[in-house]
């Protein structure tokens, strides 16, 4: 691999975790009035984007175990923010969903976290920040692509 590559590859990775654990930060700070964690949040973010799921599907979604996800699902059903039902074509299918309060709930958080970055995004020139934007999604895609070929690889 190229070293120039490498080079720019650990910085990229040294600034995700800067920005990572500075919104995480920021989330636990003016999240707390939710009392929710910021894996609880990250769930209800991952089914607002899904609609509904099965378990297993939103276990692969956020790249944990299916013990995490069974965990924060209880917590979350507790808490009156999911649904959780079995299949019935297949009793051992259990399905998740938002109840209206999760949803309310993950949009007006959204809300927030789209304000507090628009403070800082918005002092970035609009040419870098759709370079930034077109680039981002660009890797996104080659890591999905690799991803589906592992999975394809695996099954055969």
């Amino acid at each position: 691999m190229d070293k120039d590559v490498m080079t720019d590859t650990e910085m990229l990775l040294a600034a995700f975790r800067e920005f990572r654990l500075g919104m995480q930060n920021w989330i636990e700070k003016t999240g707390s009035k939710t009392t929710l964690t910021h894996p609880q949040m990250i769930l209800l973010a991952v089914l607002d984007d899904l609609g509904e799921s099965t378990m297993t599907a939103l276990t692969r979604k956020m790249g944990t175990t299916m013990g995490a996800v069974t965990n924060l699902v209880d917590r979350l059903v507790y808490a009156g923010f999911l649904d959780r039902q079995h299949d019935t074509q297949d009793r051992r299918v259990v399905k998740v969903r938002l109840k209206d309060e999760g949803r309310d709930l993950i949009r007006s958080a959204n809300a927030e976290i789209v304000e507090y970055l628009a403070r800082f995004f918005g002092q970035v020139p609009a040419r870098d920040r759709k370079t930034f934007l077109a680039v981002y999604r660009k890797v996104g895609d080659l890591v999905r692509a690799d991803e589906v070929a592992d999975k394809t690889s695996a099954s055969t």
